[in-house]
């Protein structure tokens, strides 16, 4: 065998965020265990933000599916690429709704305003789809409550 040392490159005695391509999110000295730590912390992210979209998705379908006339105009602007239509008709609606007490506006544009708005606004998705889900519950409740009066 022979004796020589091995040379190693110069980038290998610079920490790892000098390497070039390296995240600058994983620091260096950390070690494989912490990259691996933050990967998983990434796909947790990831998941739980594909989570909200598809709550929030679900939420559409089934106003689509309660209020047809009103459905289908939200299902066109909740498509990618309407977000310069559907910022400004969200905050539209959500202004409505809060005018609620004029007689053309109604209470039922504020949701639609929220709805809109959670689509572009990733921090609104939760607590919006929340909120629907918990508005059509009670709406349920209400409406077989009336039902039960009326026997």
């Amino acid at each position: 065998m022979d004796d020589t040392p091995v040379t190693r490159p110069d980038h290998a005695r610079l920490p790892a965020d000098h390497l070039p391509g390296a995240s600058p999110a994983v620091p260096a000295a950390t070690g494989r265990a912490a990259a691996t730590r933050e990967k998983l912390r990434l796909s947790r992210e990831k998941l739980r933000a594909h989570r909200e979209n598809m709550r929030l998705k679900r939420q559409f379908e089934r106003l689509h599916r309660d209020f047809p006339r009103l459905g289908g105009p939200l299902h066109r602007l909740s498509k990618p690429g309407w977000a310069m239509v559907r910022i400004p008709v969200g905050i539209m609606f959500v202004v409505g709704g809060l005018l609620s007490i004029l007689p053309v506006f109604g209470l039922w544009m504020l949701p639609v305003g929220l709805l809109l708005l959670a689509v572009d606004v990733p921090s609104m998705r939760r607590p919006v789809s929340a909120a629907m889900i918990r508005l059509r519950r009670r709406a349920d409740v209400y409406r077989q409550r009336r039902k039960s009066k009326r026997k």
